[in-house]
């Protein structure tokens, strides 16, 4: 009998999902950044996922109204430890709002659509980092793997702990723990670059030199080092609720954190990102750069 798996909680990072494109494609980037957009929207353009800001499916909220709106609501939720710089800088103290009241929510919680409404990895690197795109890939993958495992020790609340080290996959850390150990889950976080990279250029906004840069299959005018999965998965019914049990926005603001600012973590509200402890999930997307949080957000008034 097939047993059905859903996926719930944290996320894992992969590219099985959309895999690689193959062959000797050339990626050129003549992006340069656009100031009458966020510097999220600004990372989406440049890595291909959005053509037209104004007819996106994800949308700069005015930053006027978006101001007015968590003044008036709250932005309440969460807090992550790190201070996130952005057009939208929550109070002290306070996490940059989940647990939002309705007039946040409708302006920075839009409904992405594929590819968007995937949380992803985008990479940019530089060709002085490596002399072929094997190397590029093992050093990507090492990056990958090395910040995660950091970043899962520093944020992983008790009764949770990492378990055993995965010998066949050693990218794949286990969590175990409190409902991890429960029959029928399974608590993963997987770091991994299951593809190589083409030869192309940074985007402006990075200097514009020569770089690898990944590429999901059939969309070699886009940029996508790896895909974050759902971990915490349950044998049996699909019905089954999501759980907010791991704080994973923690561990990938710890985890964008250690890497190089050509390292892009996208956080899509369709990827079930929890904040842990019952705190619920991320509710509109962000992106992470060097633990730095980047929201949909326009520079203007």
């Amino acid at each position: 009998m097939v047993k059905l798996h859903r996926a719930i909680g944290m996320a894992v990072l992969s590219v099985a999902f959309v895999g690689c494109a193959s062959g000797p494609k050339v990626y050129e980037s003549t992006f340069q950044e656009n100031p009458r957009y966020s510097r999220a929207m600004n990372v989406l353009m440049a890595a291909g996922h959005v053509d037209d800001p104004t007819t996106s499916p994800i949308r700069d909220a005015p930053q006027a109204e978006a101001g007015q709106a968590a003044k008036s609501a709250g932005l309440g939720g969460l807090d992550v430890a790190y201070a996130v710089s952005s057009a939208l800088s929550p109070p002290p103290g306070v996490g940059f709002g989940f647990g939002l009241g309705m007039g946040v929510l409708s302006l920075l919680a839009p409904s992405p659509v594929e590819p968007l409404s995937y949380s992803m990895i985008l990479a940019w690197m530089p060709k002085s980092e490596a002399s072929d795109p094997d190397q590029a890939t093992d050093k990507l993958q090492a990056m990958l793997k090395k910040a995660l495992e950091e970043a899962i020790r520093e944020r992983l609340p008790a009764p949770f702990t990492v378990g055993p080290p995965i010998p066949k996959n050693p990218a794949r850390f286990a969590i175990v723990g409190g409902p991890c150990n429960e029959e029928g889950h399974q608590c993963v976080l997987q770091a991994a670059v299951q593809c190589q990279p083409a030869a192309g250029m940074t985007p402006g906004m990075l200097g514009g030199g020569g770089a690898w840069v990944w590429h999901p299959i059939g969309r070699p005018s886009e940029v996508l080092a790896a895909t974050f999965w759902r971990s915490v998965t349950v044998s049996g019914d699909w019905t089954k609720p999501y759980r907010d049990w791991l704080p994973d926005l923690a561990i990938y603001q710890a985890m964008s954190k250690r890497l190089p600012e050509w390292v892009f973590l996208y956080l899509a509200p369709t990827t079930p990102i929890s904040l842990g402890n019952g705190q619920g999930f991320l509710q509109f997307p962000v992106v992470l750069n060097k633990g730095t949080a980047l929201y949909f957000v326009s520079p203007g008034v």
